[in-house]
């Protein structure tokens, strides 16, 4: 009997430690099978990273959009044309024209040798050139003001200006157009047209003309001509007396004021200030 509840002891033992044997076995192959599971799941977890690239990917083109929207061309030797409809920064070259074509916008517009082409309803903030004309279409609109040095300045229809027109050595006329700012030249005609100028008109040696309706707010300036020997030289200075024409339907606001002689062409119903003669 007590061999049998021994061995009944025994087996129970042996049973019980195959069990424990079994569950030992089993814990560590589920132990055993989570780094497998996590080895298998472990592709899936770059996907933040891959989202964020999609999502720098994505950043990279809108700047590039930007970027491209207000994009600044600079050159030495060559022209710059601005397609029809573009939106671009600042042009600048020195040897070479720039063209805007129609509705193109822009920002600064500079050159040194070579003119500048503006096409219709054109947006800038304003140009400058030294060796070269300037030529506006219909409708555009410059913030700031237009500069040369050597070349003629033309405005057309329906454009406005909000700074000044400057040139040294060219005719400047305007068709139609208004500026907040004055107009100034050394050598060279001076004509509006239908127009209305914000600021003084200033010329030393070019002739004047005021019609169509014309308005200058402010004074119309002929300056003293300063010689050198160089001009004499060349030749480059005019001598003869510039000419003033204001017909009946314009107006200087301002006064007329005369650094040296000048042959007056004004209507009788013009609306002009006192002519003041500062010349003896």
């Amino acid at each position: 009997m007590k061999r049998l509840n021994h061995a009944l002891r025994l087996g129970a033992a042996t049973l019980m430690a195959a069990l424990l044997s079994s569950y030992l076995l089993s814990a560590t192959a589920e132990a055993g099978q989570v780094p497998a599971t996590q080895a298998a799941q472990a592709p899936a977890v770059p996907a933040a990273p891959a989202t964020a690239a999609v999502a720098a990917q994505t950043a990279q083109t809108s700047a590039a959009s930007g970027e491209r929207a207000e994009t600044n061309i600079s050159k030495v030797n060559g022209g710059i044309e601005v397609a029809a409809g573009d939106s671009v920064g600042n042009l600048s070259t020195v040897n070479g024209g720039i063209q805007l074509d129609d509705d193109a916008v822009a920002g600064d517009v500079s050159t040194v040798n070579g003119g500048v082409r503006v096409g219709v309803r054109v947006r800038l903030n304003g140009v400058e050139t030294v060796n070269g004309g300037i030529r506006m279409g219909d409708g555009v609109q410059v913030q700031g003001s237009l500069e040369s040095v050597n070349g003629d300045v033309r405005v057309s229809v329906n454009t406005n200006i909000g700074g000044r027109i400057e040139t040294v050595n060219g005719d400047i006329s305007l068709q139609e157009a208004e500026m907040g700012g004055g107009i100034e030249n050394v050598n060279g005609d001076i004509q509006l047209i239908g127009s209305e100028v914000g600021g003084d008109v200033s010329t030393a040696t070019g002739d004047v003309s005021i019609v169509e309706g014309s308005t200058v707010e402010g004074d119309l300036v002929i300056r003293k001509r300063r010689s050198s020997w160089l001009s004499r030289f060349f030749g480059g200075e005019r001598r003869s007396a510039p000419t003033i024409t204001i017909d009946a339907s314009s107006a200087v606001r301002g006064d007329i004021q005369l650094h040296r002689r000048a042959e007056l062409n004004i209507h009788e119903d013009a609306e002009v200030g006192e002519v003041i003669r500062h010349y003896q």
